[in-house]
């Protein structure tokens, strides 16, 4: 029986045995999972969606300077993204994206930093579907360095 890696406690074990090794799969995994997120979410949010995700990004914003704090508001910001793309299975994948910014607080003592990038998905999902805006969901993003093993 294989290991569930997507695990919170199997994730912070793997990455106290080596993050160096752990860290690239798992931006690699968020930018597969958040931008189309993000995207639906633009399309599908209402305004009690809107208002949970900007409160969230409210509260990041407010928490710079206290990790703790910074975490549960990244934490809310993503868990209000995903639940915003009005889809329980993507919904779901949140929890995935959570343990992932679980292990990142442990490693970094902090989830990614807040700045240009949370500031774009808010205000994505807040204009609502724009083509001119796909290259942002799109994964037009530079790669994470994973090689293919084998």
């Amino acid at each position: 029986r294989a290991w569930n890696l997507l695990d919170p406690d199997v994730l912070a074990w793997q990455a106290a045995e080596g993050p160096e090794d752990i860290t690239p799969h798992l931006v690699e995994l968020r930018r597969l999972i958040e931008p189309p997120a993000a995207r639906l979410a633009a399309e599908r949010r209402g305004e009690a969606e809107l208002a949970a995700i900007e409160g969230a990004l409210a509260g990041m914003r407010a928490a710079v300077a206290d990790p703790e704090a910074y975490y549960r508001a990244d934490l809310a910001f993503h868990r209000a993204l995903f639940a915003a793309a009005g889809n329980p299975f993507i919904d779901r994948l949140g929890a995935v994206v959570g343990a992932v910014l679980e292990v990142s607080f442990r490693l970094q003592r902090r989830s990614l930093c807040f700045g240009d990038v949370t500031d774009s998905v808010f205000s994505f999902t807040r204009s609502g579907p724009l083509t001119s805006r796909m290259s942002f969901v799109t994964g037009s993003q530079p790669s994470t360095g994973v090689a293919r093993s084998g």
